[in-house]
């Protein structure tokens, strides 16, 4: 199946959703189990908060990917400012692209 990556950016003052929200959040991925090929957020380079997640999703098409993105709890609690979701090629299959993997 194709590949889709999602960006989304929290709204301005969305730390005290996304601690409130992350425990159903993390519950949702678990569910979603095989599909989700890659997760994280997104940190601010001035405090390392958190500011906004990134996944990668192995779907049937763009439109079973967007329909992940917004059963998000994040999502439908309203954390998102912008959210994404755009086909992903992973030309590497998973490993690095370049040299070695980092020690």
């Amino acid at each position: 199946m194709p590949l889709y990556l999602v960006r989304c950016l929290d709204k301005p003052g969305g730390a005290a959703i996304r601690e409130a929200i992350y425990p159903a959040h993390r519950e949702h991925l678990k569910r979603l189990g095989a599909t989700v090929k890659l997760s994280g957020p997104i940190v601010s380079e001035e405090d390392g908060s958190r500011i906004g997640s990134v996944f990668v999703l192995d779907c049937p098409d763009i439109a079973a990917a967007r329909a992940i993105a917004a059963s998000d709890p994040f999502a439908e609690a309203g954390l998102f400012a912008t959210v994404t979701v755009d086909r992903f090629l992973d030309i590497t299959g998973g490993k690095p692209a370049f040299g070695p993997p980092a020690a």
